[in-house]
This record gives structure tokens, C-alpha cells and sequence, in this order.
């Protein structure tokens, strides 16, 4: 079976959405869908749900997720959510160290002085990078804490696992990276401290918002939301033919200073119009260069241009509009032709006439052979430079400006009004990991209870009558405990009236304590005689032994007698040196000094004989 991974964008006025399946490590797109615009008359009910203070932007929000994942049966497998950059706070904060722990330590407290609102309403993800080996900048997402448990229950009710939340600045992001920035390349840190360090803009233009990227070093360095009214205006020219049928209509208009374009082409323009001074000024505050690369991006794209200075809109009628309409024929008639009509007609991009030709507005091709006659021409400098995958970038022949965007003419086909169109090659990139990843379901023990939700309630019910079955158990148990004990309660207090009836007005337990002392100074006293009846008279029986050495009577006199570990002496007097023998014979018949050394000193006196005996017990 094929891995199935969904692709979302969520908007709060369009959503759009794709299916990727993965078949041997390979990743295509499995099922598209077209972008589908919130109703006026949803709008209108939700409106008054929300005066009435019944809903909220977020419930709105996760209800117009919910019905699409509903209406189009997504369950049971992965899905990606592409959160638009309105709904994103970005911070940049520098760090005079580049210890990541110490950074990530440090960070909440940071941000809690960068933010309005509180950082527990917030999740955010960070990309640490350091700046030199002493200081560190970090980029921080912040998305709100309730959209996404919001989603965490809306995917958990349809059994999906949400791979990541991602913004749809950071997926335009990363689908840079995996074209390896075919323009301008990785930009390098400017090896002379006086030389200017190029960034790299990416500016977005789509049906769903408009936000600029700034990449410095091959990372994305900063992301602007422009807010605009752009997605309101497309929700009212969506039921006529569609995408295709809107991009030739909006491209046939005339000009605004010929003042005959319809009123919704008019206000398009403005709002567009109002836009490209937006970037214009957000540019020339982020160190744009002459040699900062620049591309363009959206549906709109290929309607605004940028002259090295500003950005404007193109002059209208497009040009590329018949190619756009005749390539939506060859696609429609499914011909064989398609791919060579579409490759002819592909170097007729927003700049191939007018100012970055170098030539007069008065110039431009008036025919369709014309117009394709001049599109050859000048395409046949970098076609050997254009690989045919790399359609989508178009380069603009400014000078000294390095500037690709999507031109109109590759917008034939295309189903998306929003940034899914602009990163469909790339989308299978979503699932892998990042730093910047806002929520992504670590472990699957929900969708496990969920998809098993009978077994488990079983389980449970089962769990509980078990417990219940040993609670009453438990219960009767201790019920009889509770009677045995009373019974043995009576039967102590008759036994104690009879032993001590002085006792009968206390309580049993009191009666108990003095019974509990009575026995313990008893044992103490049994104690006491087992220890003197199991004392050691060893001494004793070794003086009587010394005593009964000269069992003949005499004068004999012991003045100091030593028995210790080591040695053993005895000092006195005697009658006579025959004794004095008898003496010694005797000791060295005792069993502690037998084959031992005996030592005898001894002098007479008018005493008798004074005598010393030791013997060595080592």
C-alpha cells in the first residue's frame, strides 16, 4: 500500500490542498484539489456568530478546516498544515554567545519582552545560528497555542497524524532550497569587512496573501506579512472559468491610465499597486543591493516587475495573455503539440518586451506571430543555460538586478490560486523535519485509541466491573473483620473483669498498657538472671587453681598477681626453695601455660624467699 501524506493550506478565506503518495522512496502527487473560497454566506452567519459572541477568529478558522477535510473523506493517514505567515509571528534575536543551551535557557525570557501577547498562549520553534565564535542570532515562529490543540483534536477525531505544521513563508523557503537556489546561489558572508553582503528577497504575490523572505547565508533571515485585500476580491471572479479564465481576463485589461478596466480588475490593480510600494520600502530598509537576487512568486507574479528600484505593475494588456488563452486550448484539446507550444511560448515573460528590453513601449509586438517571432529570438541566449525542469524561473534581463518570477504563460494549468501552485515540485519536502517546524505528533498512542476506540472501551468496561467485582469483595471482607474484632472487643473485657476486677470501669485499652509495662519489667528481670547465670567465672577458677598449687601447709604469700593477652606474672614470698619448686612445677601444669617459657627470680631474705615468676604468653 502506498504512504498517503496530505497536504494542507490553510487560509482563513481559501483552502486549497494536495495528496502525495510515496511508491519505492518515490514521492508524486496523488490527488489535487482545487482551491475552494469561503462563501459569502458562510461568511455573513459566521459574522453574526461572532457579534453574538458564539465564535471566535480561531473556531472559525478550525470549522472551515474541518468541513474540507470532511467533504473531501481525508482520514487515516499523515497530513502537513501550511499555517499562512498572518497567523505566524517571526522574531530575530542576537545573542553575545553561541552556546545552544545556554540560548535556549535564555530564550523564552527574551521573547517574553519581544511579544504583545503572553508566551503561554504561544508555541514556537527556533533556528539557532551562530554569527561569529562569540555571538549567535536565533529566528523564532510563534503560532498561538490554541490553533494548533485546535488542530491536534480536529486530526484526532478523523484518526490523522499531523508530520508538521509548517508556515507557508518558511515551505516557499525550503522550496529553495531544494531547487539549490538556482539564482544567485548560497549567498557567502563578505570576506572584506567593507564589503557589502548580499541578500537574497523572495516576494510573494498569491491569491491567498503576499509576504517577502529575506535569505542572508543560504537562511532564511526574516519574514514580512503584507496584509492586503487581494483573497477577498478573488473570492467574487472564482465562478467565472476559473483560475485560467480569471488570469486571461485580468491580463487582457487595459492599462489604468487608460481608465477602461472593469471595476474588479480596477480595485486588483490598486490593491497591487499598493503592494509593490510595500515592497519597495521593505526592500530599501533590508540592505538590498543592486546584486541582491530577487524573485517573484504567485499568481500575480508575472503582472508587477521590478526596475532595479521599485517595484510597479506591468503595463497592462499583458502581452503573454493570447499565449496564456492558446495554451489553455492546447491543454483543454489534450494535443500533441502541447509540449513544444508551451516551450515556444515560454520566453514571453512579464519582461520580455518594454523596459528590460531596452526598448520603446511603441515597439511591442501587435500579432501573435509576432509577439512568438520575438519570443524565439530572444530566448536563444540562455537556452543553453535553462535546463527544462527550471521553466518556472524565467530570468529578467535587467542590468546589474538578477530578478526571476513566474511568468504567465507556466500559470496555464495550474489549479491553485495560492502557494500551493508555487511549491507543488517540492511539497514532498513538508514532511522531513526542521528546526523551524511549529508541531509535529512525536508518538501515535492517540491515534492508536482512537482508531481502537470498541476494543478499548471494552477493555475498560471490563477493567471497571473487575474492579468493582473486588471492591464489593473487599468491602464484605472488612465488614467481617469489623464483627471478628467487636466479638474479641467483648470477650477481653470479660477475661479482664475476672483477672482484675478493680479494672472494670477503665478501658481496655488502658488496661492493656499496664498489662504491656507489668510484662516488660518482667522480662527485664528474666533478663537480668540469664545474663548473671551465663556470666564467664574463668578468673575465679584460675585463682583457685594458683591456691592449690602447695596443698602442704606453709609460709606463702602471693603480693601481685598479672594475668593479661600477653604476659602472666606473680611476685610474693616463700619458706623455702623447695616449694619455691613446687610452685613452679605446679603453674606449668596448668593448661594456659603448658610449653610455655617460665622466668624465675628470687633472693632470700629474713622473710623467706622473695620470689618473681612470669611466663610469656605470645
Amino acid at each position: 500500500m502506498d504512504q498517503i501524506i496530505y497536504v494542507l493550506s490553510t487560509h482563513s478565506l481559501c483552502t486549497e490542498g494536495v495528496a502525495l503518495s510515496r511508491k519505492d522512496r518515490n514521492w508524486k502527487v496523488s490527488g489535487e484539489w482545487p482551491t475552494e473560497w469561503k462563501s459569502s454566506e458562510r461568511e455573513q452567519e459566521q459574522d453574526r456568530s461572532a457579534k453574538e459572541g458564539k465564535q471566535d477568529d480561531v473556531e472559525t478558522w478550525a470549522e472551515a478546516i474541518e468541513d474540507y477535510l470532511d467533504r473531501h473523506e481525508w482520514k487515516d493517514q499523515s497530513v502537513v498544515f501550511l499555517v499562512p505567515a498572518e497567523e505566524i509571528v517571526s522574531r530575530k534575536l542576537s545573542f553575545p554567545f553561541r552556546e545552544r543551551r545556554k540560548i535556549q535557557q535564555v530564550l523564552p525570557f527574551e521573547l517574553e519582552s519581544e511579544l504583545l501577547e503572553e508566551l503561554g498562549e504561544m508555541r514556537y520553534s527556533s533556528d539557532i545560528r551562530g554569527i561569529d565564535p562569540k555571538s549567535a542570532e536565533v529566528l523564532v515562529l510563534l503560532i498561538g497555542t490554541e490553533r494548533v490543540e485546535r488542530l491536534r483534536r480536529i486530526c484526532l477525531e478523523r484518526d490523522l497524524v499531523i508530520r508538521s505544521i509548517d508556515c507557508t513563508a518558511y515551505a516557499l523557503y525550503r522550496d529553495l532550497l531544494g531547487n539549490d537556489m538556482p539564482i544567485g546561489g548560497r549567498a557567502k558572508p563578505a570576506e572584506d569587512p567593507g564589503e557589502e553582503e548580499i541578500v537574497r528577497f523572495q516576494v510573494y504575490i498569491g491569491g491567498d496573501e503576499a509576504f517577502v523572505n529575506s535569505i542572508r547565508q543560504g537562511r532564511l533571515d526574516e519574514i514580512r506579512f503584507f496584509p492586503n485585500s487581494l483573497p477577498d476580491l478573488l473570492r467574487k471572479t472564482t465562478d467565472e472559468g476559473g483560475l485560467a479564465g480569471f488570469l486571461h481576463r485580468f491580463a487582457s485589461e487595459p492599462g489604468k491610465e487608460e481608465g477602461t478596466a472593469s471595476e474588479e480588475s480596477q480595485s486588483i490593480m490598486d490593491e497591487l499597486s499598493w503592494l509593490c510600494a510595500q515592497f519597495t520600502r521593505h526592500l530599501r530598509g533590508r540592505d538590498y543591493s543592486g546584486k541582491s537576487p530577487i524573485s517573484i512568486h504567485g499568481i500575480f507574479a508575472p503582472a508587477v516587475e521590478w526596475d532595479g528600484i521599485r517595484f510597479k505593475l506591468r503595463n497592462f494588456p499583458l502581452p503573454e495573455a493570447e499565449v496564456l488563452k492558446r495554451g489553455a486550448e492546447i491543454l483543454d484539446g489534450n494535443s500533441a503539440a502541447m509540449d513544444e507550444e508551451l516551450e515556444e511560448s515560454f520566453a514571453l515573460d512579464m519582461d520580455v518586451l518594454g523596459e528590460a528590453s531596452g526598448e520603446e513601449d511603441d515597439q511591442t509586438p501587435e500579432t501573435l506571430d509576432e509577439l512568438m517571432d520575438e519570443a524565439s529570438r530572444r530566448s536563444v541566449a540562455e537556452a543553453d543555460e535553462v535546463e527544462e525542469e527550471e521553466l518556472d524561473h524565467p530570468p529578467v534581463a535587467l542590468e546589474g538586478v538578477t530578478v526571476t518570477q513566474t511568468s504567465l504563460v507556466n500559470l496555464v494549468g495550474r489549479r491553485h490560486w495560492g502557494v500551493l501552485g508555487d511549491i507543488r515540485e517540492s511539497l514532498y519536502e513538508l514532511h522531513e523535519s526542521h528546526p523551524l517546524c511549529l508541531y509535529s505528533d512525536s508518538t501515535l498512542w492517540r491515534r492508536f485509541l482512537h482508531r481502537h476506540r470498541a476494543s478499548v472501551t471494552g477493555v475498560v468496561l471490563f477493567g471497571l466491573l473487575f474492579l468493582t467485582g473486588w471492591g464489593s469483595a473487599y468491602w464484605l471482607r472488612n465488614r467481617s473483620l469489623e464483627e471478628e474484632f467487636r466479638r474479641t472487643d467483648q470477650l477481653l473485657r470479660i477475661e479482664i473483669s475476672r483477672a482484675f476486677p478493680e479494672k472494670v470501669s477503665e478501658s481496655v485499652e488502658t488496661v492493656l498498657a499496664e498489662l504491656r509495662e507489668k510484662i516488660r519489667r518482667r522480662q527485664a528481670v528474666i533478663q537480668v538472671s540469664k545474663t548473671f547465670e551465663e556470666r564467664s567465672y574463668s578468673n575465679l577458677e584460675f585463682l583457685r587453681l594458683v591456691s592449690e598449687l602447695l596443698d602442704e601447709p606453709g609460709a606463702f604469700r602471693i603480693d601481685q598477681l598479672e594475668y593479661g593477652t600477653e604476659r602472666f606474672s606473680m611476685s610474693g614470698s616463700i619458706e623455702s626453695y623447695d616449694r619455691l619448686q613446687l610452685l613452679k612445677n605446679g603453674l606449668q601444669e596448668i593448661e594456659q601455660f603448658k610449653d610455655r617459657r617460665l622466668v624465675e627470680s628470687n633472693r632470700k631474705s629474713q622473710e623467706g624467699i622473695i620470689f618473681r615468676i612470669s611466663i610469656d604468653l605470645d
